[in-house]
């Protein structure tokens, strides 16, 4: 019972992580646009122009675990041996309060993670996508009552619904906060593959 509920919330996040992306719903990249004999790519440590250290760090491993996760192209560490290369920079990540409760103290917090990547043929060079200013968002619980125990995105942290009573409204910022950028970084990491392969 436990198994399916996991998996539940597991399928229920990645829906929400597509609705929040700018381009809206849509399935599964099938890597249409990508040229037909390129199967390897390397992928360029993303920059971080953000004041949120660690994030280029992040968004380069959940790049690597979406492009790994479509089985479309296949990563190599040299670019020399790449047939494509993806590189960009993560231009900020910005957080703000969404909702406050009667002393106007912030109880929910919206997070967007903007983007710059491009993919280049590493053969010729050329510019296969670029896209400037890429954007996603998520949204997260800054107070114990504001968070819901029961949603997918509670279900995949590792927190109880028991554990929330026993901590400070901070503590309880400072957890969903990082799971707030988390879920940011990833959704955009879904939505740079699905534009760079479907070429939109």
């Amino acid at each position: 019972m436990r198994s399916n509920q996991i998996r539940l919330a597991r399928v229920l996040t990645a829906l929400l992580a597509l609705a929040g992306t700018g381009c809206g719903y849509h399935f599964a990249a099938s890597g249409t646009a990508l040229p037909p004999s390129a199967q390897t790519v390397y992928v360029t440590p993303f920059g971080n122009h953000s004041r949120t250290p660690g994030a280029s760090e992040l968004l380069t491993v959940y790049m690597k675990d979406e492009i790994a996760k479509h089985k479309r192209l296949t990563i190599v560490k040299n670019p020399a041996d790449a047939d494509l290369v993806l590189s960009g920079t993560i231009s900020d990540i910005e957080e703000m309060p969404a909702g406050f409760n009667g002393a106007l103290e912030p109880t929910t917090w919206n997070y967007s993670v903007s983007v710059n990547a491009s993919l280049v043929d590493n053969r010729d060079k050329k510019v296969l996508w670029t896209s400037s200013g890429l954007s996603t968002q998520g949204q997260v619980g800054g107070v114990a009552q504001a968070v819901a125990a029961s949603s997918p995105q509670f279900l995949l942290q590792n927190l109880r619904a028991r554990d929330l009573q026993k901590m400070t409204d901070y503590q309880v910022y400072y957890a969903e906060s990082y799971y707030g950028e988390q879920q940011s970084l990833q959704a955009a990491a879904s939505e740079i593959y699905d534009q760079m392969s479907e070429g939109f």
